[in-house]
């Protein structure tokens, strides 16, 4: 005989025998994953958001300050001694400006790979002869006042003070 509380499709286990797993109902299971998974996009929001606040804020916190620029002009040799050395290049003479003292003995020397030769505007007496590469020209200026100095297609300044 049928008892009320069994059904006839599932009949009762008899003794020793385990008890079938309890029926789940339907999506229970669905459900835990889809709290799980809204969870885990929480918690990643959390993080990237926690990153990006990071890094804006040791960007702004930990600029150095800009670097302040001075502007310098080009320097001129200031020479008191009585001789000056001048080198002739591809690139032009070096130094590109001399000062020094009336009296003062200027000796270029050419490292270019091609020859120079020397000449002033307003000294006729400063004309070298070619200078082949390695060769030397002195000059002493006696007189006080601004001289360009050309060889090929460079050209210096000198300035002779008292």
């Amino acid at each position: 005989m049928e008892t009320p509380h069994n059904s006839p499709e599932a009949p009762t286990p008899s003794e020793g025998e385990p008890s079938p797993a309890p029926s789940k109902k339907p999506n229970e299971g669905g459900r835990g994953r889809k709290i799980l998974g809204a969870l885990l996009v929480c918690v990643i929001i959390l993080v990237v958001g926690l990153l990006i606040y990071a890094v804006s804020h040791m960007s702004h916190t930990n600029k150095p300050e800009p670097a302040k620029v001075i502007a310098t002009p080009t320097p001129v040799a200031a020479v008191k001694t009585s001789d000056v050395q001048v080198t002739i290049s591809k690139d032009g003479f070096m130094p590109t400006s001399l000062r020094f003292k009336a009296g003062s003995q200027v000796t270029w020397t050419n490292t270019d790979t091609a020859a120079h030769s020397l000449t002033s505007p307003q000294l006729e007496d400063l004309v070298s002869d070619s200078l082949a590469p390695k060769d030397s020209y002195s000059f002493t200026f006696e007189k006080q006042g601004t001289y360009t100095i050309n060889s090929n297609d460079v050209t210096m300044t000198v300035t002779v003070v008292e």
